[in-house]
């Protein structure tokens, strides 16, 4: 069965293995400079733990965030993907988080906000309804 590598430098950066839905591996550098500099590192780790996995999709995170770390993640799963020949997409950052939150109590009258640090004094944020008849966060 094949895995999912998955790449997101919203943030610091985090790089996971997922095989039939678990996490096989994971390995995320808190560091909001460095992208460049521990997005390979990242990927090793995970692989290093799963060195038989197939992977034949890539899902990077599209933020929001500042462009400088986005492209590098972005560029970083391109090539992969393109290297391993495996499926390449793009989630919203903020969706990904919501999936983790979203339950039975969040509905249109009583919506979810996600909020992340968008530096200087701001913050990126999207509000969710729920889920859509596919499993994705419905944003508002």
């Amino acid at each position: 069965m094949g895995a999912t590598l998955a790449i997101d430098t919203s943030a610091g950066t985090t790089v996971a293995l997922v095989r039939n839905g678990v996490v096989v591996a994971e390995s995320n550098h808190d560091n909001t400079m460095g992208h460049a500099e521990t997005v390979a590192v990242a990927i090793a780790e995970v692989l290093a733990v799963a060195p038989d996995a197939q992977v034949i999709s890539v899902v990077v995170g599209r933020g929001p965030a500042p462009f400088t770390g986005l492209r590098v993640g972005i560029a970083s799963a391109m090539m992969f993907a393109e290297g391993a020949k495996a499926q390449l997409s793009g989630v919203v950052s903020l969706d990904a988080i919501a999936l983790t939150a979203i339950d039975e109590r969040v509905t249109p009258s009583t919506p979810l906000l996600i909020t992340t640090d968008a530096r200087r004094k701001e913050v990126y944020y999207a509000l969710y309804s729920g889920l859509n008849a596919h499993g994705v966060p419905i944003r508002v």
